[in-house]
C-alpha cells in the first residue's frame, strides 16, 4: 500500500522553506523527485510503503542477500534513532501512461544543490492529483527493492519485534519504473588473503574462469564475465563452463560459491576484508586501493541487464551481498522520516 505523507518530512532547508511556501504539517502530499549525479539521472516518486503484509496487496520483491552483521547494527541504530534519512528505491513496471511528466508541468518546484548532486523536487498537495497517484501506484501488485534491503529488513524485523511501537510501519521510498533505473558496474576490493592461499589464488582462480591478460580501459557487458587486478596484472575472467546466461553462471556467483566462500572462507562479520566499491570510480582508485593493502585483490563486475534483473526478482532468487549498483542514490539531505510514527502521517 503505497501513501502520501505530511510535510514535516521534508528538511525544512534554504532552497526548501516550508513556512515560505504556506505548507501545513496537515497537508498529505506527494513528491516527485529527480536527483542528477555523475552524468546519470533517476526520476520517481517519493511515498510512504506498507510495511504491513496485513494491509499491504502488493508484494514487495529481494534481490540480494543482507549481511547479519550489517542488518543487527541497523537495527540498533533505528531502535535509539528512529529517523530514515534517505529512501529506499523500489522499482515497478512501467506503465503505459506518463502521469509525473504530466503533473510536475503545474507544480510547485525547488532545486537543491549539494555537493556533486543536484535534487529537483515537484511538490503535489492537490487533493485530485494526490489521489490520483495513489490509485495509480496502488494498482502495482508488485514493487522490487533495488537499494535498501538492509533498512528494509531493519524496519520489518523491528516493526515485527515491536507492534506496539510499529502500529502502521511504512518506509519512505523512491519509486521508479524498471525502465527508468540506472544499473551500473561494482567493484569488490578483497584483502588480508591469507599468504599461502594468496600464493594459490590464479590457480584457484583458473579452476571456473578463463585468464586472459588485458589493458584496463577494455571493457566487457557480458555478466559471466569480469575483470580481476592480481599482482599489478589486469586479466578478463570469463566462465568457463556455461554459455547461456543465467543467475547460476554469473561472474560474482560463481567467485561468491566457489572462492569467497569455500576457498576464502570469507564469513559476515566486520573487518571481513572485502570493500564494495562504486563502478563510478575508475580502475586507477583500484589499484591504488590494493597497492595500500596486504595481500589484496580487486574484482570489476558489469552491471546486470534488466532483463536479467526483473528474472531474478521474479524467481526469488537472491545475489550476494552488494552485487549491484543502482546510481545516483536520493540525497540524504532533504528528508527526515520518523519511522516509528508512521501511524500519524
Amino acid at each position: 500500500m503505497i501513501k502520501p505523507f505530511s510535510s514535516d518530512i521534508i528538511k525544512n532547508i534554504a532552497e526548501i522553506n516550508l513556512e515560505k511556501e504556506n505548507f501545513s504539517s496537515k497537508d498529505k502530499i506527494f513528491v516527485i523527485y529527480r536527483v542528477e549525479e555523475y552524468g546519470l539521472t533517476h526520476t520517481g516518486l517519493i511515498a510512504l510503503v506498507s510495511l504491513n503484509n496485513n494491509n499491504n496487496h502488493q508484494t514487495i520483491h529481494k534481490h540480494e542477500a543482507v549481511s547479519i552483521f550489517k542488518l543487527s547494527k541497523l537495527i540498533k541504530e533505528f531502535s535509539s534513532f528512529p529517523y530514515q534519512k534517505q529512501p529506499i528505491i523500489l522499482l515497478h513496471k512501467p506503465s503505459e501512461h506518463n502521469l509525473l511528466a504530466n503533473l510536475t508541468s503545474g507544480a510547485q518546484k525547488v532545486i537543491f544543490h549539494h555537493l556533486d548532486s543536484i535534487s529537483t523536487i515537484w511538490f503535489i498537495r492537490d487533493a485530485k492529483h494526490v489521489k490520483q497517484i495513489e490509485e495509480s501506484y496502488n494498482s502495482y501488485q508488485d514493487l522490487y527493492i533495488a537499494d535498501g534491503h538492509h533498512r528494509y529488513e531493519a524496519l520489518h524485523v523491528l516493526s515485527q519485534s515491536q507492534p506496539e511501537v510499529y502500529q502502521d510501519p511504512y518506509i519512505l521510498a523512491l519509486l521508479i519504473p524498471l525502465n527508468g533505473v540506472n544499473l551500473c558496474p561494482y567493484n569488490k576490493i578483497i584483502s588480508n588473503i591469507n599468504a599461502k592461499k594468496y600464493n594459490m589464488f590464479l590457480r584457484k582462480i583458473n579452476n571456473f574462469f578463463l585468464l586472459t591478460p588485458v589493458d584496463k580501459t577494455v571493457r566487457s557487458t557480458r555478466a559471466n564475465e569480469c575483470y580481476m587486478y592480481f599482482e599489478k596484472k589486469w586479466y578478463l575472467l570469463s566462465c568457463k563452463f556455461f554459455f547461456k546466461i543465467n543467475i547460476n553462471n554469473l561472474a560474482i556467483i560463481i567467485l561468491e560459491e566457489n572462492i569467497f566462500d569455500d576457498f576464502l572462507q570469507i564469513e559476515d562479520s566486520e573487518p571481513n576484508g572485502v570493500e564494495y566499491v562504486t563502478g563510478i570510480i575508475g580502475s586507477n582508485y583500484l589499484e591504488q586501493r590494493v597497492s595500500q593493502l596486504y595481500n589484496a585483490v580487486a574484482f570489476s563486475f558489469n552491471s546486470l541487464h534488466k532483463k536479467l534483473l526483473l528474472n531474478i526478482f521474479e524467481t526469488q532468487a537472491l545475489l550476494p551481498l552488494c552485487s549491484t549498483c543502482f546510481l545516483p542514490k536520493p540525497n540524504t539531505e532533504i528528508f527526515n522520516f520518523r519511522i516509528n510514527s508512521a501511524i500519524k502521517n
